[in-house]
């Protein structure tokens, strides 16, 4: 009932960010998550609502505590399955790695914009969200491990989030 009243009290674009997924190789990196929500905040009206699981929740404290309170709906660890599909079926766009919330977006007809790394596109990629695919050029990449040979996930790091804005804002408009 809470998210539901938190979430019907926002009138501006919803923007969803999903902070990661069950592989450790295919998460974007923390401060690419936080500098994108301050794009959004500065650059558009829009309203930041991260989403995880447990694991999530203290990169989602800190984004939260960076951001203007009245611009950010933290739900990191506190949604049931229930909870996280209308949470979803709200948002106006939306964020993340390759991951179930993607897929779950999809099929709500929401934009799932996929950062891929470790997985290929082609053969992963949320059903019809193919243009809103970005990755990297890596030669690495999809090299489909759950945790990166050493490398310190390149793929996700070259990632930018100016990159990331623009596909949001380009969505969103």
């Amino acid at each position: 009932l809470e998210i539901k009243s938190r979430v019907s009290e926002v009138s501006s674009p919803l923007v969803g960010l999903v902070l990661g997924s069950t592989w450790k190789s295919k998460d974007w990196f923390p401060l690419g998550y936080l500098n994108l929500a301050r794009i959004i905040v500065s650059k558009s009206k829009g309203t930041v609502v991260l989403i995880g699981d447990k694991s999530k929740m203290e990169i989602g404290k800190k984004i939260e505590e960076q951001l203007p309170p009245d611009r950010i709906l933290n739900f990191t660890g506190v949604t049931t399955l229930k909870e996280l599909i209308y949470l979803l079926s709200r948002l106006t766009v939306c964020v993340g790695p390759d991951s179930g919330p993607g897929h779950i977006s999809a099929a709500l007809k929401i934009p799932y914009i996929t950062l891929f790394g470790p997985t290929a596109p082609e053969r992963v990629v949320p059903y019809k969200m193919e243009s809103l695919v970005l990755k990297s050029v890596v030669g690495c990449s999809p090299c489909s491990r759950r945790i990166c040979p050493g490398l310190n996930t390149v793929c996700m790091r070259l990632i930018s989030p100016e990159t990331v804005a623009e596909r949001v804002f380009s969505t969103i408009s």
